[in-house]
């Protein structure tokens, strides 16, 4: 009986960590990108209500805008986006709450200045 229970709770606590993991899930929407545009679509485990971005830069940008997009199938996306960011540091974070989407992808709409600068945009979803 014992080797049951603890058994029963390996299993228990294994599935737990990984429903876990599809909660809060991180992913690169762009990576030292020079250009305006819009990256790849990241297509997500599960449909999640609430992002966490981050804005990194080199080369010292003079201000960088990007826009995160959503939706529900990854085809079309609405040009106003989800939440847009303009950041004038190397490093910035801006959250987005209760915008449900299963496929997002990061628009630089702006980007000037700098001596080669790149941006990489890296976010968390969480339901």
């Amino acid at each position: 009986m014992k080797k049951f229970t603890l058994v029963l709770f390996v299993i228990l606590f294994t599935a737990t960590l990984g429903f876990a993991q599809i909660i809060n899930e991180k992913f690169t929407l762009l990576n030292a990108t020079t250009t305006t545009g819009a990256g790849s679509v990241f297509n997500s485990l599960y449909p999640y209500n609430h992002w966490l971005c981050d804005i990194d830069t080199t080369g010292s940008p003079t201000s960088i805008t990007v826009r995160i997009d959503g939706n529900a199938t990854g085809d079309s996306f609405d040009t106003t986006g989800l939440a847009s960011e303009t950041c004038t540091a190397s490093k910035c974070s801006f959250a987005i709450a209760d915008q449900p989407a299963k496929n997002v992808r990061a628009v630089i709409t702006t980007f000037t200045g700098g001596t080669n600068p790149t941006v990489t945009v890296t976010c968390i979803g969480r339901d």
